[in-house]
């Protein structure tokens, strides 16, 4: 599934992975799935509803690449969902600053990754 382009007035692009993208938050044995990611933060579909503001350290990576890049960000939203047939929140996280400069190139790389055919 070739990967598309989101384009709403936002301050980052993003792009629907697609190429198998794995997130998870550090400790925490609940799946997500990642339903966008961009420069300035990314989306997540998972059970578990997140409050804004909460912050967590969420490691976004691509096992058949090599990568990847765990970084802290910041709930802006969280909104129920009905995607895959039962109830699941889909939230929307921003990179926290103080992003280190290689963090900022791997998630960089890893938009370039997403966007490759898988």
């Amino acid at each position: 599934m070739a990967s598309s382009l989101l384009s709403f007035s936002r301050r980052s692009n993003r792009v629907v992975p697609g190429t198998r993208l794995a997130v998870s938050v550090e400790g925490w044995d609940v799946e997500m799935e990642l339903s966008n990611l961009s420069v300035g933060g990314f989306a997540i579909i998972c059970r578990r509803p997140f409050k804004p503001g909460m912050t967590h350290r969420f490691t976004i990576s691509s096992p058949s690449y090599g990568l990847s890049v765990t970084v802290v960000a910041k709930a802006v939203h969280s909104r129920p969902s009905d995607e895959g047939g039962e109830l699941q929140f889909k939230s929307g996280w921003e990179f926290m600053l103080g992003v280190s400069p290689d963090d900022k190139a791997a998630i960089s790389l890893m938009v370039a990754v997403a966007v490759q055919p898988g």
